[in-house]
């Protein structure tokens, strides 16, 4: 497994961002296999959506002699300008048929048919070699099943898990994200104190608070890092813990959080594969 493949899918995951003309969702067409009027091929594509960023399942299914064939693929790709290149990063399963069979398809070319509607598609299923079929589509449901969810996330993992093996160090925006509580807090100051438990080794750190860099590259072996939150905004706030640690694949910090007369104590594990989030809800007045 390829090292870039699907490094954008932490974010995938986590949230979804509404664009202008956004594919997330359930769509339903079909193509016609190499161009013959005698052999239609159904699809159904479930796809999530981040910021232009696209992943989900692709599932080709045919009907021949009554036993249905086909594939489902895992594919993922990035929008512009309304138009996409979903390309294959794994077969999934085959159906009447093997996988190595199924990997003759390389891609699925889209282009948005109706601007800033995204309901209508038109395209080109790619196979091997540049050979392709013309493909249409109507997206049928905003909200994609929960089973390709749990597919989409369980191969994540995968990816990830064989990450963490091979002691790969991720760039900290490819990344997953590790929970560690989410608080309730009044709109009052918060302060926030990061120390090192392991001391003396180099725990080097960065920190974010609701995307802006609050912290860059702080030594931890120097001396403790400490951080005022001033106005949290209504809602949920998050803040992020990166490792900058290269000698290091996992760090562990202890964070101080007051506010007021209360402390609360967490252990974090940032690092190579994961860093650390943490979430500020705070209270309506």
């Amino acid at each position: 497994m390829q090292l870039r493949t699907f490094l954008f899918l932490v974010a995938t995951v986590l949230s979804s961002t509404l664009l202008g003309q956004n594919l997330a969702g359930v769509w339903e067409g079909s193509f016609l296999l190499n161009a013959s009027k005698k052999q239609k091929m159904s699809v159904r594509v479930e796809l999530m959506e981040t910021d232009g960023e696209y992943i989900g399942i692709v599932s080709s299914r045919g009907f021949d002699k009554n036993t249905a064939f086909g594939c489902d693929y895992l594919v993922g790709g990035r929008m512009y300008d309304g138009k996409i290149s979903l390309t294959r990063k794994q077969v999934m399963r085959g159906v009447a048929m093997s996988k190595t069979d199924c990997a003759f398809f390389e891609e699925l070319y889209l282009t948005v048919t109706k601007n800033n509607t995204a309901t209508q598609l038109t395209g080109r299923w790619y196979w091997r070699g540049d050979a392709f079929d013309s493909f249409t589509a109507v997206k049928t449901d905003s909200v994609i099943s929960e089973f390709t969810k749990d597919e989409i996330g369980d191969y994540i993992q995968e990816l990830y898990k064989e990450f963490e093996e091979r002691n790969i160090l991720l760039k900290p925006e490819n990344r997953l994200y590790q929970k560690v509580s989410e608080l309730e807090v009044d709109g009052s100051d918060i302060l926030l104190e990061f120390s090192s438990v392991d001391k003396g080794k180099p725990d080097s750190i960065s920190v974010l608070f609701n995307g802006d860099l609050i912290a860059n590259d702080h030594d931890l072996s120097k001396r403790p890092l400490r951080v005022r939150l001033k106005e949290l905004s209504p809602g949920v706030n998050d803040i992020i813990v990166i490792s900058q640690s290269i000698a290091q694949n996992k760090l562990k910090i202890r964070l101080l959080l007051k506010q007021g007369e209360i402390t609360n104590e967490y252990m974090l594990e940032p690092g190579y594969i994961r860093n650390s989030l943490l979430l500020l809800k705070r209270k309506e007045n």
